[in-house]
């Protein structure tokens, strides 16, 4: 039974009840706007174990598409409104697995770009110079690059990266996602 005020059970309701779309077309950006509106009238926006499930739901349903926009935007959208600094583990974490099943999804990408740009911190960018670095060498190995060659390539590029490093780190990303973008 739910307790409440009635506005308060029927928004209970169709919040209840767009998980149930979502799960039928998680592609419907209507609806997931309409979640966040739910969330946000019932003040579920700023509990982090709410934001946790509903990114959990997002992970879910994007599981057999991780290429759906509307999935990495209402992830986007929740973590505007809560805050990303308190998810960014987790969330680098899940990019990084769909990543390594296609490297070249954009969305995880752009999604990748966006919450290191909204945390933007040291210790995350050097985190985040280290997966680049690691990217390449997998995308170089997956090749048949030798590995002399790939000790070679990575000296110049990453020494060139680190310098750069807090200078131009939108060149940073951009030659990231280039690289990942063309292989």
């Amino acid at each position: 039974m739910l307790v409440g005020s009635p506005n308060t059970i029927t928004i209970e309701r169709a919040l209840n009840l767009s998980a149930t779309c979502l799960k039928l077309n998680p592609a419907n950006y209507t609806v997931w706007s309409f979640r966040r509106k739910c969330l946000l009238s019932l003040g579920l926006i700023s509990d982090k174990v709410t934001v946790q499930n509903d990114l959990d739901l997002a992970a879910n349903l994007g599981g057999s598409n991780p290429k759906n926009y509307q999935i990495w935007y209402h992830r986007r959208a929740l973590l505007e409104t809560h805050g990303a600094r308190e998810f960014l583990d987790e969330e680098l974490d899940y990019i990084t697995n769909v990543l390594e099943e296609d490297s070249k999804n954009y969305h995880a990408w752009s999604y990748r770009q966006w919450i290191l740009m909204e945390v933007d911190d040291e210790p995350t960018w050097e985190k985040e110079l280290q997966f680049c670095k690691f990217q390449y060498l997998r995308v170089l190995m997956s090749v048949g690059v030798s590995e002399t060659a790939v000790r070679r390539a990575l000296q110049c590029p990453f020494t060139l990266l680190t310098k750069m490093h807090f200078l131009d780190i939108n060149r940073i990303l951009n030659t990231c996602n280039l690289f990942f973008c063309l292989h």
